[in-house]
């Protein structure tokens, strides 16, 4: 927020607007709460007398205890300078925080305690506003904690932009901006960072703007927040066709794949596409055959949604989306031009092959429907199936033999297996393979499922937005030109794979 003050009163050409008050820093010091040695707090005091310094701004300094002074002439301020002095303030904030249980009484205490010291100070000082520096996030978190203490009554005062009464207007100009925000912000601008105490655990955490930029970004797929900024970014991005990633509307992001990972599954594989990480397994059993399709096995689906992959999946949160994603595979499957069952046949009407493919969900990071079409498909590609031989006939029940040879195997022809291909409408325009950060900006789109001779065996649309008869037919067409492709540069890439030696595989070491 200071920075962003520095600027705005610094002429430039490229502002149309420069703000004309004059600002004074004031820095509360808590180091006397969090029981900081005299050393620990001079050093903060440096920090924050150095910064003012360099930033060409006044700054009062007053120790957080004097938030108890009856009348603002008690309290001690320091004006660009800091000694500690003990208080007779000092052990009387101790008893009543000691006194307070719960740590949201503490830090509602806090932050009334601090309000009220700002509200004395500016008025000592003869300062008609005050700037305060929560953010989105945090107000976010204080609006839930006031609901669930029942007070409606004053949430409108300590989460608006303008609170006026205490004869102070306390002004919060950061509360349209998010942590996320904040911290690129904080990185692009090159601000210092200062060890920051918090009132949860008593310990002092050092982190720069980077590392909270990083932590942001780690966290990001738990829950995908962008501004009205970010998201004009990514439209202007997609109009121009130059995505965020430097991609264009119908490149996919990097994919890497391997198959035959799990040693007691008939068949797997793995595949990364960017951020998102899935693990499909396929287990071969006989069984009987459907009444209504004798002559065929059958392929059965189950999708699990790890709780790693994203906090959101944690319980039963992942359920819906495990059950959408298996939904559409039997969909696309179930059309006779993408995989011949039939081969499936044992004993035409007593026996069966049934495939159970089993589909984890280990990371998300974006068009998950996608990724699992083309593990699905590379680990189907990879199944062996034993073969079976029809003995001598024993009354009216035939003897079935299993090769004792474990290289007796045959294969599907996965050769017209479908793949999946997402495509989202941004703007004006479409695109494929798109991040979360995309997701959020799409409004509706279409998952397709295309077969290797480029035929669509299922449409799903997906976001609440209407799509209009052109666009969708367009979509449609774009989506199977583009599975038409992956199909085949997939089936290249597998033959290529099991070429390839078995001490070359990497394995989950990647």
């Amino acid at each position: 927020m200071v920075e962003l003050v520095k600027q705005g009163l610094q002429p430039s050409d490229s502002l149309k607007m420069k703000l004309v008050f004059r600002p004074t820093l004031l820095h509360i010091d808590e180091g006397g709460f969090f029981n900081l040695t005299k050393e620990e707090r001079k050093e903060n005091i440096d920090f924050i007398l150095e910064y003012a310094k360099k930033s060409c701004f006044d700054i009062y300094i007053c120790g957080l205890e004097y938030s108890l002074a009856s009348d603002s002439s008690i309290v001690k301020v320091h004006f660009n300078s800091y000694e500690t002095e003990p208080s007779i303030y000092e052990n009387q904030l101790q008893e009543l925080f000691t006194s307070v249980q719960s740590l949201t009484a503490k830090e509602d205490l806090l932050m009334r305690l601090k309000q009220r010291l700002i509200t004395l100070l500016a008025l000592r000082l003869n300062h008609a506003k005050v700037f305060l520096g929560p953010n989105a996030t945090r107000l976010a978190g204080q609006l839930l904690s006031a609901v669930g203490q029942g007070r409606g009554a004053q949430i409108a005062h300590e989460i608006g932009f303008a609170d006026s009464r205490t004869g102070v207007a306390l002004l919060r100009p950061m509360r349209e901006f998010v942590d996320k925000e904040v911290a690129y912000l904080a990185h692009f601008l090159n601000v210092d960072s200062l060890r920051v105490p918090t009132l949860s655990s008593k310990i002092k955490i050092y982190l720069t703007w980077s590392e909270q930029l990083k932590r942001l970004l780690i966290f990001s797929m738990a829950e995908i927040l962008l501004s009205e900024a970010e998201k004009a970014f990514i439209h202007h991005g997609v109009q121009d066709d130059l995505r965020c990633d430097g991609r264009t509307r119908l490149d996919y992001r990097p994919i890497v794949l391997e198959t035959g990972l799990v040693s007691n599954a008939s068949g797997s594989a793995r595949l990364r596409l960017a951020n998102s990480d899935i693990l499909v397994g396929v287990k071969v059993e006989l069984a009987a055959p459907l009444p209504e399709n004798p002559q065929e096995g059958r392929l059965e689906f189950f999708v699990d949604c790890s709780a790693n992959a994203t906090p959101e999946f944690e319980g039963r949160g992942g359920e819906d989306l495990a059950n959408e994603i298996c939904r559409f595979l039997q969909r696309s499957y179930a059309s006779g031009d993408t995989i011949n069952l039939a081969e499936l046949s044992v004993l035409p009407g007593q026996q069966c092959w049934i495939l159970y493919v089993d589909i984890l969900i280990l990371e998300c990071g974006g068009n998950l429907y996608d990724a699992v079409s083309l593990a699905v498909k590379s680990a189907l590609y990879a199944t062996q199936i034993p073969t079976i031989k029809i003995a001598t006939m024993d009354g009216d029940q035939p003897e079935l033999e299993l090769s004792d040879d474990p290289y007796d195997t045959k294969r599907l022809n996965t050769e017209n297996i479908p793949c999946v291909v997402t495509l989202m409408k941004i703007g004006n325009h479409y695109l494929v393979d798109p991040t979360p950060e995309e997701e959020c900006c799409s409004s509706s789109g279409i998952v397709v499922a295309v077969s290797g001779n480029k035929k669509i065996t299922a449409v799903r649309k997906i976001g609440s937005g209407s799509l209009h008869p052109e666009s969708l037919v367009s979509m449609l067409k774009t989506g199977s030109e583009i599975g038409a492709v992956v199909n085949k540069l997939l089936m290249k890439k597998l033959v290529e794979e099991e070429k390839l030696d078995n001490s070359k595989k990497i394995g989950f070491l990647r």
